[in-house]
């Protein structure tokens, strides 16, 4: 799995364009997709475009069930360990 509950990840791959890139939390567990595999509940910082798997309908929101493949955790030191990290130029 890429991802973890807590993460902050980019959307890498998605149904609907306008949500490339987007940042998102891992919020939960949403368990497995018979297709996609592994889910995650993800909340944005502002709507995405979510499209329903039966009808194929549009709507915005917070919260949207995410394949873990189409996520790519932003990854980053911790706190504790960048304080003593030099800096190469």
């Amino acid at each position: 799995m890429n991802c973890k509950p807590g993460d902050l990840a980019y959307i890498i791959h998605a149904m609907c364009p306008q949500n490339l890139g987007r940042v998102v939390e891992v919020v939960r567990d949403a368990g497995d997709h018979w297709l996609l595999g592994h889910m995650w509940v993800v909340r944005a910082f502002s709507p995405l475009q979510v499209v329903t798997e039966r009808g194929g309908y549009t709507f915005q929101s917070e919260f949207a069930d995410t394949p873990d493949a189409w996520l790519r955790p932003i990854a980053g030191l911790p706190v504790e360990a960048e304080e003593g990290a030099e800096v190469v130029a």
